[in-house]
């Protein structure tokens, strides 16, 4: 029987030069990225020439000068985030990014204690470290494919951890992490292109580890 994510949430994240005043609600309007009514019943955190920080009910947007932030709770609009995040740098095409990264992640309840631990004796097998603790326990797991196995450079990541949203529960995040180039400056274009041409697959991916991992609960 499946087991539905109890807490969904994405973002996409990039590092490189930004003028962070540019990325106010009503600047996204004038370009039809959003709505007037988005626009106008956003709330703004701040506008600097260091940060820029607003949100809606599916959005939080922050840009500092050397990194941005889309961030999306509501799964419904994963796929507007990424409309959002490539119409923006499309208009912004000779903003210098360097590296991309598209974050999935969720928490699930596990049906009891029981399978709780069982996965975290799955996932770290507990035999070594009874050597050095009475009760070990898994806190936090990664694992890394370093390189990509596709053409890219950068790397993929899954972290797991306990939920500390729902309890008892656990907390599943994919990292899918492009560097886009060495010490060349680089408009935005191919960050752009890789979001279009890359997003399917690492949503799929990114489902596919949660499926295999929470099915165990």
């Amino acid at each position: 029987m499946p087991n539905p994510p109890q807490i969904r949430g994405l973002s996409l994240a990039m590092i490189g030069e930004f003028n962070p005043t540019i990325f106010q609600p009503r600047w996204f309007s004038s370009e039809n990225i959003l709505t007037v009514e988005e626009a106008e019943s956003a709330v703004v955190q701040i506008v600097h020439p260091d940060v820029t920080s607003f949100g809606l009910p599916w959005l939080n947007l922050t840009v500092q000068r050397e990194r941005f932030d889309a961030i999306c709770t509501a799964q419904p609009y994963f796929e507007r985030l990424a409309g959002l995040v490539s119409k923006t740098f499309q208009l912004l095409r000779h903003t210098p990014i360097r590296m991309m990264g598209i974050n999935n992640e969720a928490h699930y309840r596990a049906s009891s204690i029981d399978t709780w631990h069982a996965l975290g004796h799955k996932l770290a097998p507990k035999e070594f470290w009874k050597e050095f603790f009475a009760d070990p326990g898994l806190q936090t797991l990664t694992i890394r494919q370093t390189p990509r196995t596709d053409d890219q450079n950068g790397h993929r990541q899954v972290t797991v951890e306990p939920s500390v949203r729902t309890t008892p529960g656990v907390f599943i995040a994919t990292n899918d992490h492009f560097i886009l180039g060495g010490q060349e400056i680089l408009g935005a274009t191919k960050a752009v292109d890789l979001l279009q041409t890359r997003w399917s697959d690492s949503i799929a991916f990114s489902e596919d580890v949660f499926s295999r991992i929470s099915e165990q609960l």
